[in-house]
């Protein structure tokens, strides 16, 4: 006797919804989760994407010249039954590759941007950078005592600590007595300012009314501001022939603002490390620098990002001109194992430590933190107990490849560490270059 449409029906969605549920756990649905949207391609370097045998796939491409597993799919779907699928660009330019699962169900495309090898001088030396910002940082408040009470007039306006106050009534805003007498002006005429404020969501205009200060005898906005940032970090690399560089590993302003705050102007010199504050669990470790101006290296900072700060080098140092080009890694060649962390303690000169990577994190787009390390070396633990302040920047070498570069250290054990990926910082530098890829 068949079952009764109520409890077919209950059959049939019992059943869909075990599909559904087990979906995610079959390896090409979970390999498809993570196929990458757009790709950079190293001619004469094929990628491998990994994939199921179980599953045919059809390619096809259009743009540049490309090979899919060894075989041409320019404008004709080809067939695959593999578990890995390779793909070498074979001249310059931008390719779009189209998939379908059994030559019949779209899964979407890849963007895939061939692009030359990548060689750069691998650096490690201590720097000491000095900026001044486009725009005031928002660094904190300061209450503002009136006949009524304390009041703080721009943080009740939705002003938050880390944005950027880039004008006021229109003007660029370039230094704290600018603001200041801005908002007199404002408050004589009892008017609001409108700042214009950049933060993670854009930039947006905030009227804020001032109000007269019973101690200061002046109107004020609660606000603390500041239009100067500076920090002792690590060089990370240099594009040969063109004293181009790249340092940080994160953006200068990192914990201070909620975006990078852009640069007027900025110097990098050289910097002494007179002393090392040793890492100790729950409590950071520091390398204690000086500038030297006068040093072996120094040049401009003409930009400051999420990967860090870069410019130009009027001097290099004479250590760094006898370091032979390194090629860069793409993400997806950097893997667990051993690598090595170059940077400066107080001997005043780049030593190489070891290190271990533990894991790297998949990204189609430049992030902070994309490599996972411990410190395995005996002497950097002695010396320094792990990561500490001042080694942002430093490189990380693995397989005679640059593969990143410290960001940031796990406080509650200075023996792990993060880093960003080399390659980032490289497209990040030859864009504001203005040479892409070349």
């Amino acid at each position: 006797m068949p079952p009764s449409p109520p409890r077919m029906r209950k059959w049939v969605a019992s059943l869909l919804g075990a599909v559904v549920l087990a979906a995610p756990l079959l390896p090409p649905v979970r390999i498809w989760a993570l196929w990458p949207h757009r790709m950079d391609v190293v001619r004469g370097q094929p990628r491998c994407l990994d994939w199921s045998p179980w599953v045919p796939v059809a390619v096809a491409a259009s743009g540049a010249k490309v090979l899919v597993n060894g075989r041409s799919v320019a404008h004709a779907w080809q067939f695959l039954h593999a578990k890995q699928i390779q793909i070498e660009a074979l001249g310059a330019g931008r390719i779009q590759l189209a998939w379908r699962a059994w030559g019949w169900l779209p899964l979407g495309q890849t963007e895939v941007e061939s692009v030359p090898p990548q060689y750069v001088l691998p650096g490690g030396q201590a720097i000491g950078v000095v900026v001044h910002t486009q725009g005031l940082v928002v660094s904190g408040w300061s209450p503002v005592h009136t006949a009524q009470g304390l009041t703080l007039p721009a943080q009740a306006v939705g002003i938050q600590a880390g944005e950027i106050l880039l004008q006021a009534d229109g003007q660029p805003l370039t230094s704290d007595a600018q603001l200041s007498q801005l908002t007199q002006v404002a408050g004589q005429r009892h008017a609001p300012v409108t700042l214009a404020v950049a933060g993670p969501d854009g930039v947006r205009q905030i009227a804020v009314t001032p109000v007269w200060g019973i101690l200061s005898h002046r109107y004020r906005l609660g606000l603390l501001v500041q239009s100067q940032a500076s920090g002792v970090g690590t060089l990370t690399l240099v594009l040969p022939g063109r004293r181009a560089y790249a340092a940080l590993g994160h953006s200068l302003t990192d914990g201070l603002t909620a975006i990078p705050a852009p640069v007027l102007r900025g110097q990098v010199f050289s910097a002494k490390v007179v002393g090392v504050k040793a890492a100790q669990e729950g409590k950071p470790g520091e390398k204690i620098g000086v500038l030297e101006r006068d040093g072996g290296l120094a040049g401009s900072v003409s930009w400051n990002g999420r990967l860090g700060v870069g410019g130009i080098l009027s001097r290099m140092p004479a250590d760094l001109q006898k370091v032979s080009p390194m090629p860069v890694a793409l993400p997806d060649q950097v893997h667990p194992g051993p690598a090595s962390l170059w940077t400066v303690l107080d001997q005043g000169t780049v030593a190489h430590y070891r290190i271990e990577i533990l894991r790297t994190f998949r990204q189609d787009r430049p992030m902070p933190r994309g490599i996972v390390f411990k410190v395995t070396d005996p002497r950097l633990l002695a010396e320094a107990g792990g990561v500490i302040q001042g080694m942002s920047g430093s490189p990380i070498v693995q397989d005679g490849r640059l593969v990143g570069a410290v960001t940031h250290v796990v406080l509650g054990n200075p023996q792990l560490g993060y880093g960003c990926y080399a390659w980032w910082m490289v497209q990040e530098l030859r864009s504001h270059l203005g040479t892409g890829g070349q």
